[in-house]
């Protein structure tokens, strides 16, 4: 009985994480977007994808990581690499952290890419996962030649942590 309700517990608890972290990944995403003063119009039309996507893989636990790469795949401006951490802690305590100022701290140090510059979203996984309509297999940009910078934590909840590294070319 008791292990019955653990994973009751457990399965619950992953969802609401799994919310959490995809509604702070995307409103960082859109905020990055946004300062850049890019269209939005990849991201809104993808919107429903992309959220599917990241809360199917969260909750299941085999998203590695997701990055907005910014130009050629061959050789980007710049990539947001969000990372996610797993964890299960057995416990039914529950804490979830946006880390809504350092976003805003980020976005006085984005450095600006040319207007019309492309854009898109990727994600790794760790290992076998749901097939998700809307995302298609491709590769991640070259990262050869940037110059990697870990942002800190950006989210958490109590089974999975993203943190934010931003990846550039050096000036």
């Amino acid at each position: 009985m008791s292990t019955v309700t653990t994973m009751r517990s457990s399965t619950t608890v992953r969802t609401r994480t799994a919310v959490h972290l995809t509604d702070v990944i995307t409103g960082a995403f859109s905020l990055i977007v946004a300062h850049l003063g890019l269209s939005t119009s990849y991201l809104t039309g993808n919107w429903e994808a992309i959220e599917r996507g990241l809360m199917t893989w969260i909750e299941e636990g085999t998203l590695n990581g997701v990055s907005l790469e910014f130009g050629d795949p061959a050789k980007p401006i710049a990539v947001y690499d969000i990372p996610l951490q797993y964890r299960f802690s057995g416990t039914a305590e529950e804490e979830y952290v946006a880390n809504r100022a350092r976003l805003a701290r980020l976005a006085a140090k984005i450095v600006k890419v040319p207007a019309g510059t492309v854009y898109r979203v990727v994600v790794s996984h760790n290992g076998p996962h749901a097939h998700v309509g809307g995302w298609g297999v491709t590769t991640r940009a070259d990262r050869s030649g940037l110059t990697s910078h870990n942002l800190g934590t950006l989210g958490s909840g109590p089974e999975a942590t993203a943190s934010l590294n931003y990846l550039a070319r050096r000036t």
